[in-house]
This record gives structure tokens, sequence and C-alpha cells, in this order.
């Protein structure tokens, strides 16, 4: 939705000048005065919307962005795309705090919640963490209508007003297609590593759809291991080296999110592996980058984090602004694939 600040950038006036001619306060030359109707025309802007927000700034509504982990590379898009949503909203009285959580520490999570509740946050976008006692935080939250947007983690909860992040089962089933299309029709041995099981559902779901869709549609690409990646990086990147060292005539190794795979990378790289086992990574960073150009990595299946988090508090900003729930429960963010080629 346009706002006032841009309308206002468009025309080449002030905040005020715009909110005089859009209500019709009077005070202002009469070309102008069409100028700026004319721009709101042409952005689809509607009048009651902006009655509604100039309320909404008196109230000065808070929206708090509960994180699920301190220090991840992809979080750090999160957090930039939520970023830019708050700076779009402030003008209509909304602010956006920032929680972040110790990594995947449910006690941590359930106590920037409540921490959230008591500083008075009217929505919440949430990466809930997959813990019993924080699906019934959000039940609770849900029950004494707080708006809620789960953000990027999927969890068994209908009590959200929309889902905002990644088709994990779609991402999947590309992966899959990208595997068909290196094997070329030829048998190949797969190692598949992955983040958590237990605390991102998501992770499962992803996993789960990529394995149906090989049995159904590729038999030819047998998955030899799933492993399920720890919560200390070094303790990862051991266990990487020794899976691959157990499963020595690997083909293809799909590495999980941005932050994780830079470990299973090095210990393909310390074996001397690396452009010998065909490598594809889920999500986007500066290894991965790096091993796009050269060579070292076939594909990364990305899932355009800042969008995420741009979008879910768009979503919440909209619902406060005026209780527009979104059509689709499930607002999934484009699933892109990025080649060497994308990079040059």
């Amino acid at each position: 939705m346009a706002t006032i600040r841009e309308i206002a950038k468009l025309a080449g006036v002030s905040i005020g000048t715009v909110d005089r001619a859009l209500n019709n306060r009077g005070r202002i030359d009469p070309e102008v005065e069409q100028k700026i109707l004319d721009i709101a025309k042409s952005l689809n802007y509607k009048p009651d919307k902006i009655a509604k927000s100039l309320a909404i700034r008196k109230k000065k509504f808070k929206i708090a962005a509960v994180l699920n982990t301190y220090n991840n590379v992809f979080f750090e898009d999160v957090i930039k795309g939520i970023e830019i949503a708050g700076k779009e909203i402030e003008e209509f009285g909304m602010y956006v705090i920032i929680k972040r959580c110790k990594d995947f520490d449910a006690d941590n999570q359930l106590e920037l919640i409540d921490d959230a509740v008591k500083e008075g946050a009217n929505a919440m976008a949430i990466v809930a963490i997959n813990d019993n006692r924080v699906i019934n935080k959000i039940s609770e939250l849900h029950n004494n209508n707080v708006p809620i947007v789960l953000l990027n983690s999927f969890i068994n909860s209908n009590d959200c007003i929309a889902y905002v992040g990644c088709n994990y089962d779609l991402a999947g089933e590309i992966a899959a297609s990208i595997l068909n299309i290196i094997s070329n029709g030829n048998h190949i041995n797969l190692l598949v590593f992955s983040n958590n099981f237990n605390k991102m559902l998501g992770n499962k779901k992803r996993v789960d759809s990529l394995q149906n869709r090989l049995k159904t549609d590729y038999k030819n690409i047998y998955v030899q291991s799933v492993i399920e990646m720890e919560k200390d990086n070094n303790l990862n990147f051991n266990k990487s080296k020794d899976y691959l060292l157990k499963y020595s005539n690997t083909d293809v190794v799909i590495c999980p999110g941005a932050e994780t795979s830079k470990y299973v990378i090095n210990a393909i790289k310390e074996l001397g592996l690396y452009n010998k086992i065909k490598i594809i990574t889920y999500d986007f960073s500066d290894v991965v980058k790096e091993g796009l150009l050269d060579r070292g990595i076939i594909a990364s299946i990305t899932q355009n984090p800042k969008e995420q988090g741009y979008r879910a508090i768009k979503v919440l900003f909209e619902y406060l602004l005026t209780k527009t729930i979104p059509d689709k429960r499930y607002t999934y963010i484009e699933t892109q694939v990025i080649f060497r080629e994308n990079l040059l």
C-alpha cells in the first residue's frame, strides 16, 4: 500500500501538505492539491485508510518481531526486511521492536514474548520454535486477540492471521528436480545434511518432501543418509567429516541453511573432495556465493529472507490499520534457484 510519505515525495511537498489535501483541510494551492489527489488516485490510496491511519498515529501501535536465534546469517537478512517495513510504517504511528533469542532456546523465546506483552505490543511476528510451550503461548495470545504472524518457522498451529515464509514442501521438490538434472538418469549416491528437525519443523518438511519426490519420480537417486546438524558448529564440522568418510562413494551433497552450510563445505574441502562431490545448498551467504562462482556449488535454493521479514510486518500493519486478514493463510515467499550465471 502506498504511504503518505511516498505521495509527498512524488508531489514534492511535505507530509503535512499531503494530509491537508487528502482531508480537505484547506490552506493549500488548488493546483498542488489536485496534483496530490491525482497521485493518491494513481497509487490507489484509499481515503478510509487515510482516516484510519491518522487515528492510529495517536495510538502508537507497537509490533514485536520475536526471533528464534541471536546471530545467524539468514536471520540477519530477515531483520533487514523487518527494519525496512518498520521505517515505512512509522508515519502511521506504528513501531517495530526486534527481540533476538538465544539460539533455539524455547525458554528464552517465551520470556521474550512475555516481555513484548509487558511492553505493550499490539501484534507479533514470531519465528516460532517448535516447542509445545511456545505453541500454547501463541494460542494464548491469539485467544487474547493479539494478531500473530508466524514468520518463516512452520508449526502445527492455526492460531495466527497468517504464515509468511518459505514453502518448505516446494523447496524439497525443487531440490529433487535439480538432482534429477544432475543425474541425467544415472544412479547417484546422495548425502543430505539438514538443520535440526525438532526445533524447526520446516526443516523436516523440506527433507520429507525431497525424499517423497525421489521415491516417486527419481528412483535412480539413492539417499544414503540424512544427517541432522547440531547447535555447536564445531561438532557440525566434525560430524560432516565423519559422514563423508563413512559414505565415501557419495556423488552429491545437499547442505542446510546459510549459517550451517559452511561447516559441511569446509569438511568437504579438508577431505580434498571439493569440486569432486557436487554440492547443492539452501539459502545464500558469502560462502555460498564463493562456491557458486568457483563452481564448487552447482546451485542454491533460496527463500528471500529479507522479503519474508518485510512481508510479515506489512501483513500485521494492514491488519492493525484495516483489520484485513490475507486472503490466503499461507503467504509463501517465492522460492528461487541461484546458479553461477546469476552472479556474473
